[in-house]
């Protein structure tokens, strides 16, 4: 079972998704594009650039699960999502985010671990970026992990 919730200072609910209720909710879209989190990767970054990424990383995991990739898959879901709420940004934000954090340029498959998503979200989603960036097949490559041709580290090698 996946919970997660993001809200801003104010405590206002930017958004919520749940596994077990097969729903995603974001918050109002007024109230979010004006007020981003203040910490991490969001608070980095324009408010309205924030709120893009927040919809598209809640709306991949509504549709991995449509796919049949289950909350069980808990990695596999980040990494996707973590790439495409990447991806939506203005290449200067995803520039500059990346750039405020100790990245390497190539970034190995066993440095994603499902603690490093847990302990430092943001250093994940830079690395599964990285990650991403670096294949010669990209699409490819989520295509497999979305299938579940691929898996990644769960909890149970740890």
């Amino acid at each position: 079972q996946m919970h997660r919730q993001l809200s801003n200072p104010q405590n206002t609910r930017l958004s919520h998704s749940s596994s077990v209720s097969n729903e995603i909710e974001l918050g109002n879209p007024r109230v979010c594009a004006a007020e981003a989190p203040e910490t991490g990767l969001f608070g980095r970054m324009a408010p309205s650039a924030a709120y893009l990424s927040i919809v598209a990383h809640e709306a991949t995991h509504a549709i991995l699960y449509s796919r049949g990739l289950g909350a069980d898959r808990y990695l596999e879901h980040e990494y996707i999502a973590s790439v495409v709420s990447m991806q939506v940004l203005p290449e200067s934000t995803r520039e500059a985010y990346l750039a405020s954090m100790p990245l390497t340029i190539q970034v190995a498959l066993w440095e994603l671990t499902p603690f490093l998503q847990l302990m430092n979200p943001d250093l994940f989603t830079g690395r599964a970026w990285r990650h991403f960036d670096a294949q010669p097949e990209n699409c490819l490559f989520l295509r497999a992990l979305s299938d579940g041709l691929l898996r990644l580290p769960d909890f149970s090698a740890f």
